[in-house]
């Protein structure tokens, strides 16, 4: 495949297309924090974030790569063959 062809067949669009998708803001902080806890809560070993960090970490920042965030919560998917 041609570099041009490359490009042409994995080209994103311009604009997300998940209904609900955008730049996760500060007011989702708390969202964010009480998700990644539910579902950290599966596993015997995780990481635990307070709130600054999910700020540091997470939350994205001028001049840094972003993050995005969906306004709608979707179904749980289980990531590996360990999840229950």
């Amino acid at each position: 495949m041609t570099m041009m062809r490359t490009i042409k067949v994995y080209k994103l669009p311009e604009k997300p297309e998940t209904p609900g998708f955008r730049r996760m803001e500060e007011k989702d902080v708390d969202g964010v924090l009480e998700l990644m806890r539910k579902k950290y809560s599966d596993y015997k070993l995780a990481v635990e974030f307070s709130k600054e960090e999910v700020v540091h970490w997470i939350l994205p920042h001028e001049n840094v790569s972003e993050k995005r965030t969906a306004a709608t919560v979707t179904k749980k998917v289980p990531t590996s063959i360990n999840d229950s």
